[in-house]
């Protein structure tokens, strides 16, 4: 392969070049290619004063390094042309197609970078592939990103929080996303009032007024947030953290009752071992028998160990039968029967001794409007939740992770919308 196909291959022209090799010479990391830079008479053009009347004053060799399609370094030695104006005696250098200015790396090598900055590859990883320091990846892309604007609200809006740092105003992020398109559109550098209220009043009424959907968790902060700013839209707390307070309540009575009874063994081994058995539908439990090592070497079925555990006490079994209740609950009913249900729950979660219970119970009342309108059918036909939103939070978490945490929370905004947003 001669140096004219490596030149297209690295998208330079080989019209602005005469080459001083005819082969790539090899070198221990890679390969060196000798060019020589021409420039047509008719195509001297002063950027000065536009006059064609220039002549070669002298040369100077610049460096410059590229990789090919395999990972292969080459360098590029090119003899470049000094021009003087006639007419207002500047001095130049014709640009190169493909050459970035004052810089030792080709127009080839920054576009790759930029695109693996697309990716949720971390800037130490994408400087290492490339050979180049992580200062000048992240120069780069400061100065290829210096604005980048967030997505329009939509008609359903999810709003959800992520941690971000241990800085106590800056702990809790807040990413808002399109639930109909499954796009972030933009993270808010905290979930605290002086934030969120300055995020949302940069933003017009008619754009605000879009929203007939705010879907959230059980956040006091949110609720402020919708009746101030989303007042015509309907508030959907989202189920998943409904049921997951409930279950997770049930799971500490589950301890609390092993700790204050604990009398029988063969239920004492099984609650510990076992313990996912007692938040999930009772249908979903495992069609097992659970053989205790005992003498008499008799065996149980699973569902009917879960059963005589929950009875053991009688706040955990009305417990547990309230989140039976509530994962067997049909959705889309009306309005009135799901507010109806949600107050039913909460009253038998309020009536049990049990001071977690009761919590739980209280927490669904205060929620109830909000929780119903999750269960209901609504205008779209489908069931809104904050899924999406926790999916590209997970996301978000991995990113963090992978580089072991962000400084610049504007840097890090940039890069999730560039990686959910503007890279479809």
């Amino acid at each position: 392969m001669n140096s004219n196909m490596f030149l297209m291959m690295f998208g330079l022209n080989p019209d602005d070049f005469e080459p001083g090799n005819e082969e790539p010479i090899e070198c221990d990391n890679g390969y060196i290619i000798d060019l020589i830079q021409k420039v047509q008479k008719n195509k001297r053009i002063c950027p000065e004063c536009g006059s064609t009347k220039c002549y070669v004053k002298g040369r100077y060799i610049a460096n410059y390094k590229d990789f090919s399609p395999n990972g292969k370094l080459f360098y590029f030695n090119v003899t470049r042309l000094r021009l003087k104006c006639e007419v207002c005696g500047k001095t130049f250098s014709p640009q190169l197609h493909g050459l970035a200015p004052y810089s030792i790396y080709s127009k080839n090598v920054i576009s790759k970078i930029i695109d693996e900055l697309k990716t949720k590859a971390t800037f130490s990883m994408v400087a290492k592939r490339y050979k180049v320091t992580v200062a000048f990846v992240i120069k780069l892309f400061d100065e290829t990103y210096p604005y980048v604007p967030r997505g329009n609200l939509p008609e359903i809006l999810c709003i959800d929080e992520f941690y971000f740092s241990r800085e106590s105003e800056h702990k809790y992020c807040c990413c808002l996303v399109d639930f109909k398109n499954r796009e972030l559109l933009d993270i808010v550098e905290s979930r605290q009032k002086e934030y969120l209220d300055d995020y949302f009043n940069k933003i017009s009424f008619n754009e605000r007024d879009t929203v007939k959907y705010f879907v959230s968790d059980m956040f006091e902060g949110y609720e402020r947030i919708k009746n101030k700013y989303f007042p015509n839209s309907i508030h959907i707390v989202d189920l998943f953290h409904v049921i997951s307070l409930l279950t997770n309540t049930l799971n500490s009575v589950r301890l609390n009752v092993l700790k204050q009874r604990g009398t029988n063994e063969i239920y004492d081994k099984f609650m510990k071992t076992f313990w996912d058995c007692f938040l999930c539908k009772f249908e979903k439990i495992p069609d097992k028998y659970y053989s205790p090592q005992t003498d008499d070497g008799a065996t149980y079925h699973y569902c009917d160990m879960v059963t005589d555990c929950v009875k053991l006490d009688e706040d955990f079994w009305e417990g547990w039968n309230v989140l039976q209740d509530l994962l067997h609950y049909r959705w889309y009913g009306t309005y009135d029967e799901s507010l109806l249900f949600i107050e039913n729950i909460s009253k038998r979660l309020k009536d049990t001794n049990n001071e977690l219970l009761q919590k739980v119970g209280q927490s669904y009342h205060k929620w109830r409007y909000e929780i119903a309108n999750g269960f209901t059918k609504n205008s779209y036909h489908i069931h809104i939740s904050n899924g999406i939103a926790e999916c590209i939070n997970n996301n978000i978490k991995t990113i963090i992770k992978l580089s072991y945490g962000y400084r610049n929370f504007e840097r890090f905004r940039k890069r999730c919308l560039i990686m959910y947003l503007y890279n479809k």
